[in-house]
């Protein structure tokens, strides 16, 4: 679902925010669908069941608050889910990874100045999610 964002990010481009927010509600609505369901259910096809840390990377990069705290929302719950076979994360390092993990999509110092625009999406999203605070208190 989010191929072509991907895609963009890696060759150093802001993918276009029509398309990507419209993927993006599609996918919310696909994931609780399938957060609906137990985890042994949950189908392995991610265009059934769209992977979370991407539906992140798309609200970061939209800046929508309230797309943000859904799909913040949905991961936590989808982290829950598997609690019984993962070890369970603190919401502050759950969100340092996906973070860690979007910024590395866009190809670190070659992806220019769209580097510089994905770190200002993460500080706001961490302060949308109320994470910022917690960051300082645990450095």
């Amino acid at each position: 679902m989010f191929a072509g964002m991907i895609r963009d990010l890696q060759e150093g481009r802001l993918p276009a925010s029509g398309e990507l927010r419209s993927r993006l509600a599609a996918a919310v609505v696909k994931k609780m669908g399938v957060l609906r369901q137990p985890p042994a259910c949950w189908s392995g096809d991610t265009k059934i069941n769209p992977p979370s840390a991407h539906m992140l990377w798309a609200a970061l990069l939209l800046e929508d608050a309230e797309q943000l705290q859904i799909v913040w929302g949905l991961l936590l719950e989808e982290q829950a889910s598997r609690a019984a076979s993962l070890p369970v994360k603190t919401a502050q390092l759950l969100f340092a990874e996906q973070a860690e993990a979007f910024l590395a999509v866009a190809g670190g110092e070659d992806g220019g100045g769209v580097c510089e625009i994905l770190e200002a999406r993460v500080a706001t999203g961490r302060i949308i999610l109320g994470l910022d605070r917690q960051h300082e208190s645990s450095l």
